[in-house]
């Protein structure tokens, strides 16, 4: 068994391989996510600790059994089993899973398709598939009813370059001086509190002198391994860290700047390390929820070959960047020759795109993580800054009403939150002669669907904007 997982580990690692030397690696976005007929997004929600399917406490597990049993409110009996992905209809070439579960991952094409078998006991598993699909049906049959996917997220990975003519922001990697830019102090703060100290290794990104510039040369995307003198490979006796570096962007060169964040182009340099597997070194990147950094906006693995010099454009969700929150981001690799020495002297740049554009995938993404950290609220129905969950629901439905203040159905669930807020404007519309009103708002053919909320009655024009969309937990 050890034997053919170290196989695959193999193959898949060759699989990762950046054969190009400018890479696009697109996030997919994943909104439709259901276990039965329940929506439940938090296997794709960028948290590795909300999982699908959610928390039993009456597990039949060893050693998994609560010592004072509970009704499973939050599981299905029959939940756990299978869970389906409506993947958007775009394309995606790769599959990255955290979490126990396994198993098998379908296509729900006709005639169905095996695309690939999640192994037991692993807890990071990723797959580039052979060749692109568009949109699509994904299922995954889990073999243990009770063992959870922490986290799936899908990525087009394609050679390409970053878009051109943007505003961009350009940064060097270099050691942090102190005293540290305020906006970074609470990324310090986070990783002082999470990480053990030895998984600690901190990297400033240092902002060009002049910023915002026309364009990059291709110098700038590739640096040479002369660019790096001490990218040597490192010796554990003399440098106990783990092979993990945190990398902050202080906030102030975006201050003034009225776009949204389109992507981070990342040039990472000849690396003098020892192949890990095979030929190939493994990397992985993840850039972090400036509000939240426990979230990821992406968490993408790929590998290269030592002494190769490599640029990826991360293709993110766009953001409109909260003012005063620096930017966060991790680089791991594969063995202790991997390190802060490793990136000296590394290029970072953040790519903007107009504001009217970022604004789309800005709103849609803060609404669907605000909603679904309310379902977990609404009973309890808790206001206490103490409880993070709560903080991140006010944290996500305040960023997107600060980009679009008129959001109504943000209004509706931040005022259902707590009735000392704002209470949207709502007109009741007049049903025909001889309807009755609950009638005309529940069966209309124009999408018109209604809830009772907030005291009043909720009326959402839209079709996407349904009875689900106002209450996350119910199943229609």
């Amino acid at each position: 068994m050890v034997a053919a997982l170290w196989l695959e580990s193999q193959r898949e690692t060759r699989r990762l391989y950046l054969s190009d030397q400018q890479t696009s690696v697109r996030k997919v976005e994943i909104d439709d996510v259901y276990d039965l007929k329940r929506w439940w997004w938090k296997a794709t929600d960028g948290i590795r600790e909300t999982t699908w399917p959610g928390v039993y406490n009456r597990s039949r597990l060893p050693g998994r059994n609560d010592y004072f049993q509970l009704p499973d409110w939050d599981c299905y009996s029959e939940s756990g089993k299978s869970v389906t992905f409506t993947m958007p209809d775009e394309p995606w070439n790769q599959l990255e899973i955290s979490g126990a579960a396994w198993g098998g991952m379908y296509l729900e094409s006709k005639p169905e398709e095996l695309l690939f078998r999640r192994p037991k006991d692993q807890e990071k598993t990723f797959n580039r598939l052979p060749s692109p699909i568009r949109g699509q049906t994904l299922r995954f049959e889990n073999v243990e009813q009770e063992e959870p996917i922490g986290e799936l997220s899908a990525y087009y990975v394609a050679p390409g370059d970053e878009p051109q003519g943007r505003t961009r922001l350009s940064y060097t990697l270099g050691p942090p001086t102190q005293p540290l830019d305020s906006t970074i102090e609470p990324i310090e703060k986070f990783i002082a509190g999470r990480f053990t100290a030895d998984e600690r290794s901190l990297m400033v990104a240092k902002a060009d002198v002049a910023n915002a510039g026309d364009g990059l040369t291709a110098n700038s995307k590739q640096p040479s391994a002369k660019g790096n003198p001490k990218s040597a490979i490192r010796n554990p006796q003399f440098d106990s860290s783990l092979p993990l570096v945190h990398v902050a962007i202080p906030a102030a060169g975006w201050q003034d700047i009225n776009d949204g964040l389109d992507g981070i182009l990342i040039s990472v340099p000849p690396l003098s390390v020892k192949p890990t597997h095979g030929e190939y070194f493994p990397l992985n990147i993840q850039v972090k929820d400036p509000l939240w950094p426990q979230r990821n906006l992406l968490d993408f693995s790929f590998s290269v070959k030592p002494r190769e010099a490599r640029a990826l454009w991360l293709d993110l969700r766009d953001r409109i960047l909260p003012p005063g929150k620096g930017l966060y981001l991790t680089i791991a690799g594969a063995s202790s020759d991997f390190g802060v020495s490793s990136l000296l002297g590394a290029r970072v740049h953040l790519v903007f795109k107009p504001r009217a554009e970022a604004l789309k995938e800005h709103e849609l993404d803060r609404f669907t993580q605000a909603r679904d950290s309310y379902a977990m609220l609404i009973e309890e129905h808790t206001t206490n800054p103490r409880l993070n969950l709560y903080n991140r629901f006010a944290a996500d439905v305040n960023d997107l009403l600060r980009v679009n203040p008129n959001h109504w159905l943000g209004q509706t669930y931040w005022y259902d939150s707590n009735r000392t807020h704002l209470k949207p404007a709502f007109t009741q519309p007049v049903a025909p002669d001889g309807v009755p009103l609950w009638a005309f708002a529940k069966l209309s053919s124009s999408g018109i669907s209604s809830a009772w909320c907030c005291g009043i009655s909720i009326i959402a024009r839209s079709k996407t904007a349904s009875l689900a969309a106002v209450f996350p937990m119910t199943v229609i």
